[in-house]
């Protein structure tokens, strides 16, 4: 179900059930920017401020700007039994590196701050005005009409060539849900970094698989976004 078809009493549900978010009340302290999180507070029950929600967080509207909201598992004691990616503050700091990075207009959204503490954390950063490539396949949202897709994908991989290569970071986790569309430009930004790796003398192994998984999964979004437009 859309957000635009969820009533707000279904979607308070959802939400309280999917990351708790009752649990967070009285635990904002680690944002110490305290219109930050006085605007966090006022505002989440706001159907209107929801953006969306993955598997390790929720992400809420503030002003012209939207605001990543994520338990912290890592301190849990069977953290160690699961595969949870990067902690918050790896996650901003890898995305806060990529701030500048773009390749003929495919980039990264801009972090503006970040808070965290052993509860929780936040990101800070702008709202892009696009839409997600795995709504679209999912018939939900709509292509810009400005969306060239073998142009945009061409643009996407030398984008990720360049990331890598240059910058020494792997996103690792390329799947439809975490690539953006956006509505002037009709090229990719790229989202979610909790599962990103920094290239360094010590992982060169892991850092390639995550390149080559990248591809492939780049690779089997284009597949299914050809296989989409040409049924639609």
């Amino acid at each position: 179900m859309s957000i635009d078809k969820m009533d707000s009493s279904l979607l308070r549900k959802k939400i309280s059930e999917s990351v708790q978010l009752k649990n967070w009340i009285g635990k904002l302290d680690f944002i110490t920017d305290l219109e930050v999180k006085e605007a966090l507070e006022q505002r989440v029950q706001d159907k209107q401020n929801f953006l969306g929600e993955g598997g390790a967080g929720i992400v809420f509207r503030i002003d012209n700007k939207c605001i990543k909201l994520m338990r912290n598992r890592h301190n849990n004691q069977d953290a160690h039994l699961y595969n949870l990616g990067n902690h918050p503050k790896v996650e901003a700091e890898i995305q806060h590196k990529l701030k500048d990075f773009e390749v003929r207009s495919v980039s990264v959204p801009k972090i503006y701050n970040q808070y965290h503490d052993d509860y929780g954390a936040a990101i800070v950063m702008e709202e892009l005005d696009a839409v997600n490539l795995q709504l679209v396949l999912n018939n939900q949202e709509q292509l810009p009409d400005n969306f060239d897709l073998k142009e945009a994908f061409d643009e996407l991989d030398e984008f990720i060539y360049i990331m890598n290569t240059q910058e020494g970071v792997a996103h690792n986790d390329l799947a439809p849900r975490n690539l953006m569309i956006d509505k002037k430009t009709g090229k990719f930004k790229v989202i979610d970094f909790g599962r990103s790796i920094v290239k360094s003398d010590n992982n060169s192994k892991t850092f390639q698989k995550a390149i080559d998984d990248d591809a492939e999964k780049v690779e089997e979004a284009q597949s299914k976004l050809e296989a989409y437009l040409a049924k639609n």
